[in-house]
């Protein structure tokens, strides 16, 4: 990263002005050079688009394909298989997210003393969201997820956006309309 010469910073200063953005970064970036200097994270999913077309920024290391299954492969199988299916496939892609080997990531070793940071759970939660269609709040990651937690956590999301869960009672919510014309009527009860 580099700076900008004043004639440039003020130039850009005015233009941001005429925006309502809260908070904004300028900052020259050579891709290129940047993704020499940090190849660890130069072919995370996040950064692929800014590191298009900066060839040399890639070289080190080609984007992964996902080892998750499908939403739809994985609600194929019958409940009770699920969470074994996850398991098996979410180690490699753990292990891929944190650029290390399968041996380390054990089932019950908490994924931020195996170096997990923020990107790396940004990372793997967009690809949770985007292969399983569930939520998973970035908190799940960050507060000593394991891989039995965050598999726990995924089959209970997924049981409950497809119904293998008990539904949900909400309770009729009385109208403002309904509880006006109730009271309207005790009162001309009472009057008459």
């Amino acid at each position: 990263m580099g700076t900008l010469i004043p004639e440039q910073a003020l130039r850009i200063f005015h233009r941001l002005l005429a925006h309502g953005d809260a908070q904004v970064a300028v900052m020259p970036v050579d891709w290129s050079d940047w993704g020499r200097r940090y190849r660890d994270v130069s072919g995370s999913a996040l950064l692929a688009r800014l590191l298009d077309g900066h060839d040399g920024a890639r070289s080190g290391k080609a984007a992964r394909r996902s080892a998750l299954p499908s939403r739809a492969d994985l609600l194929a199988r019958p409940p009770d298989q699920r969470a074994p299916a996850l398991t098996e496939a979410l180690v490699p892609s753990i292990t891929a997210t944190l650029g290390g080997k399968s041996s380390t990531v054990g089932l019950d070793h908490p994924l931020i003393d195996l170096g997990l940071d923020s990107l790396m759970a940004v990372e793997l939660k967009n690809e949770v969201e985007s292969r399983l269609g569930v939520a998973l709040p970035i908190s799940v990651l960050l507060d000593r997820a394991t891989v039995r937690t965050l598999v726990a956590h995924i089959v209970t999301e997924l049981s409950t956006v497809d119904g293998d869960s008990t539904p949900v009672v909400i309770p009729r919510v009385q109208r403002v309309d309904d509880v006006a014309e109730r009271l309207l009527a005790q009162l001309e009860e009472q009057a008459s």
